[in-house]
């Protein structure tokens, strides 16, 4: 079982990290349940808790349900929502704080709810007044990246055999090429997860390229978007070090790619783009310069 160092991480980079609007499920319901028994043979593949012996671990996903929008000017929307069950002491040091890392130069985020329902079916919900923000660690050891900031919340009232429920919304406001998108996304594979269910919907006349070799999606259509909707489980732990040692680096691959752009010379004019001057020199400004260095005969003399 991989330790909790590896959980941590993980846990922030698949669910608290970036995007999706939430579209229609009524839609999705009936796609997602035929896609469910495509991919295992016509079986229910969700388990209980009860089923099989997840005692040892220490928190197991009930549920990861991720939603991103994107739209045709570069900008998303995405939403992520998660219940757990806190099994040890292990997962309840894991847990009890979240973090949601962004960059607050282009992106915003808000915590929509952090509630825990103990056995007894109580519920405590967090007030979101007690979310902080602050900058990350890396803006203390690298001040390049100082727009990266995240918001913290300690979760109220959390002890081991409750089970915890979160979600929070982000939204890229500022795209890095407007007018274009891309993203990847990687399925929870750092401990158990008996549902995971991710939704990508994109402006229906778009072109957008999606690659998921290993987890075919179902497409539909809502309104003016097309969404592509995935269903998955994680019912087995890896050994960290046989993991670690593979020589198998499709298995490291991002489970899900998408893009916008057509081909690597869209890629390159883009990239082309960023070394071009923001703001050229007005014939004014010329003018004035060529005045003051009027007479000035060497680059040292001009300066």
């Amino acid at each position: 079982m991989p330790g909790i160092k590896t959980f941590i991480p993980c846990i922030a980079l698949a669910l608290l990290s970036p995007i999706a609007l939430a579209q229609s499920q009524n839609a999705a319901a009936p796609h997602l349940a035929d896609l469910a028994q495509a991919q295992n043979g016509g079986k229910n593949p969700k388990p209980s808790l009860a089923a099989t012996d997840y005692s040892k671990q220490p928190f197991v996903m009930e549920l990861i349900s991720s939603k991103m929008a994107f739209e045709n000017d570069g900008t998303s929307t995405s939403e992520v929502s998660v219940r757990v069950p806190i099994q040890s002491q292990a997962g309840l040091q894991a847990l009890g704080l979240l973090s949601f890392p962004y960059p607050s130069a282009v992106d915003s985020i808000d915590i929509l709810h952090v509630r825990v329902t103990k056995p007894d079916q109580r519920v405590i919900e967090t007030p979101l007044e007690n979310v902080l923000e602050m900058p990350t660690e890396i803006t203390r050891q690298a001040p390049f990246y100082s727009d990266m900031k995240e918001k913290q919340v300690a979760v109220k009232g959390l002890e081991v055999g409750d089970t915890l429920e979160f979600s929070r919304r982000e939204h890229l406001h500022t795209p890095l090429d407007p007018g274009q998108f891309w993203y990847t996304y990687s399925f929870f594979h750092a401990g158990i997860a008996l549902e995971e269910t991710f939704e990508i919907s994109v402006p229906l006349e778009r072109y957008v390229k999606v690659e998921s070799p290993k987890y075919p999606p179902v497409i539909t259509e809502l309104g003016s978007y097309k969404i592509y909707i995935w269903k998955t489980a994680n019912l087995e732990v890896k050994d960290e070090k046989a993991e670690s040692t593979a020589a198998d680096e499709e298995a490291n691959r991002p489970s899900i790619q998408l893009t916008s752009f057509r081909d690597w010379n869209e890629v390159g004019k883009w990239i082309s783009s960023l070394f071009v001057p923001r703001e050229a020199i007005s014939p004014e400004i010329q003018q004035k310069a060529n005045e003051i260095t009027r007479g000035a005969n060497t680059d040292a003399e001009k300066i």
